[in-house]
């Protein structure tokens, strides 16, 4: 099992957390950088699985809500694909 790490001690903006899966999965210079295509590389294929997804020092963040929405894709990819993707946020 693959597991990739994001550290939000690291990432400040949702451009950061794109370019990061960018160099991770080695997606196509077409991924646009926005959630549905996030959601598009997680759930056909681009992100190999099985894999770990460990959202670190994510609550170490300001609650402006930034990541909200990225939070719930990840919990949303792994509910759509189950023994396949787990997601754990320290």
């Amino acid at each position: 099992m693959q597991t990739y790490t994001f550290d939000f001690r690291h990432l400040d903006t949702m451009a950061d957390v794109y370019q990061q899966c960018r160099r991770d999965w080695s997606l196509p210079d077409t991924f646009g950088d926005n959630l549905d295509a996030l959601w598009d590389a997680v759930t056909s294929g681009m992100l190999p699985l099985p894999a770990e997804v460990r959202l670190c020092h994510l609550h170490e963040r300001a609650d402006d809500g930034t990541f909200d929405d990225l939070v719930a894709l990840w919990f949303d990819a792994e509910l759509a694909l189950p023994g396949e993707l787990t997601v754990m946020v320290s």
